[in-house]
C-alpha cells in the first residue's frame, strides 16, 4: 500500500528538480554570457563539475524530502 505514495513522491521530487535544473541552465546558457560582458570585475565562469554537483544536489535533496514527508504522512494517516 505504501509503494504507491512513494512512487509518486519520488515523481514529484524528480519533476520539480528537473523543473529547477531546467531554469538554472537556461540562466546558465543565457543570463550568465551576457552578464559577464557587463560585469567583467566579477569572474563568472564556473566549471561545469560544480554545475553537475548542483544538479545532482537538488536531485537528490528533492527527493529525500519527498521519501521524508511522505513517510511522515503515511504513518499519521495510513493505518495498515
Amino acid at each position: 500500500i505504501r509503494g504507491p505514495f512513494l512512487t509518486e513522491s519520488i515523481l514529484h521530487a524528480l519533476i520539480g528538480a528537473g523543473l529547477a535544473i531546467g531554469s538554472l541552465e537556461a540562466v546558465r546558457v543565457y543570463a550568465l554570457p551576457k552578464l559577464s560582458q557587463d560585469l567583467q570585475w566579477l569572474p563568472l565562469n564556473l566549471p561545469m563539475q560544480n554545475y553537475y554537483m548542483v544538479f545532482g544536489v537538488l536531485a537528490v535533496a528533492g527527493i529525500l524530502i519527498a521519501v521524508i514527508g511522505s513517510a511522515f504522512s503515511m504513518r499519521r494517516y495510513l493505518k495498515v
